[in-house]
């Protein structure tokens, strides 16, 4: 069995190397996979994180790469971009692009939570699904303030009725929200789609630049109100009863099972 061109068998008996345990050596994802032969995968399950896979690495592979003269040049150099990355002082940027990047990775991580729960990875779901709702929140305390700021139109309302907040030259660009100002009429938006799936972007902005940005602004309440938030719609299984084969009704009910005999109180013994 392979997952990602990487072969899945039993564990052994040898140390092997975890991703993690690379990282904390100095290593970079980019490295690993260029630098590193395949890991072997193995599958395991835990109550918090449901199945997930973790990637084991030969330790006599790991110490070869690294006595190689090219992986001593190109390591050191990433650690120190990395330590210039994590010294690095967040600075305020433009409130509209602060809100397009919260939005972008906010759709990063609905993704995310998605992928997770269809794997059963319920714990990791979880996770992402409040990364999701942290950065809707800055993102609607930045919608509230570039609309009392002039940068923002409210437009109306969506088909899905989310409240459409146009900026740029004649409305060409827009953010979608759950939030509507209290007192401003909610009027349809001509000619917008029936549903709005707004796929995942890549960020374009550093995203401590825009959590800073926006976690600094102030909740959207009492000037906005919160409508709920569009659902997907799920198509309905048919039952189908298994004693019959017939639609819409289950074994219990069928009426097939109501003229069997066998199901006649006297036939059923005393203890």
């Amino acid at each position: 069995m392979s997952v990602k061109h990487r072969l899945i068998e039993d564990p052994s008996n040898e140390i092997e190397i975890n991703k993690s345990d690379l990282i904390s050596r100095g290593w970079t994802q980019g490295a690993i996979k260029k630098f590193l032969p395949a890991p072997r995968v193995e599958r395991r399950y835990s109550y918090r994180h449901g199945h997930y896979f973790v990637y084991l690495y030969d330790p006599h592979a790991v110490e070869e790469a690294e006595r190689e003269p090219v992986v001593k040049a190109y390591l050191p150099g990433v650690r120190a971009l990395q330590r210039k990355r994590t010294a690095r002082v967040p600075i305020a940027m433009p409130l509209l692009d602060a809100i397009r990047e919260a939005s972008r990775a906010a759709h990063r991580w609905r993704n995310a939570a998605q992928a997770h729960y269809v794997g059963g990875r319920h714990g990791l779901a979880g996770h992402a699904r409040r990364q999701k709702e942290r950065l809707y929140d800055l993102k609607e305390r930045g919608i509230a303030a570039a609309f009392k700021q002039g940068l923002l139109r409210y437009a109306g309302l969506s088909p899905q009725g989310m409240g459409v907040y146009e900026y740029g030259k004649g409305g060409k660009a827009c953010f979608h929200s759950c939030i509507h100002p209290v007192g401003v009429e909610r009027s349809p938006v001509e000619g917008h789609p029936e549903i709005l799936e707004v796929k995942a972007k890549q960020q374009s902005h550093a995203m401590a630049d825009a959590e800073f940005t926006l976690s600094e602004l102030p909740e959207p309440w009492p000037e906005f109100e919160r409508t709920a938030p569009p659902q997907k719609l799920r198509e309905r299984r048919m039952v189908v009863c298994f004693e019959c084969g017939e639609e819409g009704h289950i074994a219990r009910d069928c009426h097939d099972r109501e003229d069997d005999e066998d199901w006649d109180l006297e036939c059923i013994p005393l203890m």
